[in-house]
């Protein structure tokens, strides 16, 4: 796998003795016009002027997604074992809840939509310059968006697409949907949806490591 890191721009230090320095030599006018016009820029060079640069960055959206494909696989695992453990005579409808939120089923899907979610989104910035002001790919609707990035699903994943989508829009965030119809009853926490998620993933990790060169290749090409 292509391990690729986030564009850093170099950022100069600043001394404590400068900083006081500067306070004293500039006074409190000086100072207050200097902030308005560049403080971020004074400490670091990037932030706030980079914004809109880093927005549509395919570097650092495929930075983002393999922190958050990490941290997913790993609850993904732990569920994994779960499952082996998990005694269904046992389930009642009285007790499916506290299993369900003590587990961290929950807590899982809702990484694992959001891991597919930015997945997604690098892909969209990675097929071509997009401008700033763009937002279509502005939604949580994972289907909708594997459209505008391009990507074709199949059944499975579309389902996949579908269930995950509920858990970054409210399953995995809030007790109870905006509106009452959004409710969905039990049910697709089996390791199966598991198992269609770990593939999805390693695909769109594949699709990212041959669209988004690594850094220095980028800088150089």
């Amino acid at each position: 796998m292509v391990i690729c890191t986030p564009l850093h721009r170099a950022r100069p230090a600043l001394r404590a003795d400068q900083f006081l320095r500067y306070i004293h030599d500039s006074g409190r006018d000086a100072i207050m016009n200097d902030c308005k016009k560049s403080m971020v820029g004074f400490f670091t060079s990037g932030g706030i002027d980079t914004h809109a640069e880093d927005s549509v960055s395919p570097h650092r959206w495929h930075a983002t997604y393999k922190q958050l494909s990490m941290g997913s696989r790993i609850l993904v695992d732990r569920m994994y074992v779960e499952i082996q453990s998990f005694d269904s005579a046992k389930l009642t409808n009285a007790n499916f809840l506290d299993s369900f939120l003590v587990s961290g089923w929950g807590s899982t899907f809702l990484l694992a939509g959001y891991t597919i979610e930015v997945g997604l989104k690098a892909i969209y910035f990675s097929e071509a310059t997009r401008d700033p002001s763009d937002t279509k790919y502005q939604t949580h609707n994972l289907n909708d968006l594997a459209a505008i990035a391009g990507v074709s699903l199949s059944k499975s994943e579309a389902d996949l697409c579908e269930f995950l989508s509920k858990y970054i829009v409210w399953l995995g965030r809030y007790p109870v949907p905006k509106k009452p119809e959004d409710m969905i009853s039990g049910g697709g926490h089996g390791e199966h949806t598991l198992d269609v998620f770990c593939l999805f993933n390693d695909r769109i990790a594949s699709l990212l490591s041959s669209k988004v060169k690594p850094v220095r290749e980028a800088r150089v090409g």
